[in-house]
């Protein structure tokens, strides 16, 4: 049975061989690596709404002084792989993490979700993790990974049409309404 492959790429610091070591490689990717109807096989990847940039505070949250760490995603690398009936992806997504004013040393655990939705919002997969970022010594700013590999049953090629893969940080409410209002 021959599979449909598709590949994405944002960003350029994020090889594909460190995102997708589990994967089988083929050509390295800039842009869309693979035809067209191809890529219309395997779900669309995208950010999450507001889920590109964190603002983690030790306390009250909007107070500058307070400000633990302002984290961000710089890259993102996805591959897809399906037949008739299974769908395989992997997503992988590299942060960095600034230390704020109330920063006291060590590293930070940025927290991280991939979702992959189908529809408006059936969510057939979600995994939240974090991305373990650890600072070398005096440097104020470091990055780390994070990768999801995930596999699907499908009821044949038209079942992933409407279907999204999510991906972005975890900011608390409190967080997430800080940074709408900034």
């Amino acid at each position: 049975m021959e599979k449909s492959r598709s590949r994405l790429r944002i960003g350029a610091a994020l090889t594909a061989a460190t995102v997708l070591s589990a994967c089988e490689t083929v050509n390295s990717i800039v842009g869309i690596a693979e035809p067209a109807e191809l890529v219309a096989a395997c779900p669309t990847f995208g950010r999450a709404a507001d889920a590109d940039r964190l603002i983690r505070f030790d306390g009250g949250v909007g107070d500058p002084a307070r400000v633990l760490y302002e984290a961000e995603i710089i890259d993102v690398a996805a591959l897809c792989e399906r037949d008739d009936d299974e769908f395989e992806a992997a997503v992988g997504m590299r942060v960095r993490a600034t230390a704020g004013p109330a920063w006291r040393g060590g590293g930070f655990e940025v927290p991280v979700v991939i979702a992959h939705v189908s529809g408006r919002r059936d969510v057939l997969r979600r995994e939240v993790g974090v991305v373990s970022i650890d600072f070398a010594d005096g440097a104020v700013a470091g990055e780390g990974d994070f990768t999801l590999e995930y596999e699907l049953r499908v009821a044949g090629p038209e079942a992933l049409e409407d279907d999204r893969i999510l991906f972005g940080l975890r900011p608390t409410r409190a967080e997430l309404n800080y940074l709408r209002n900034r």
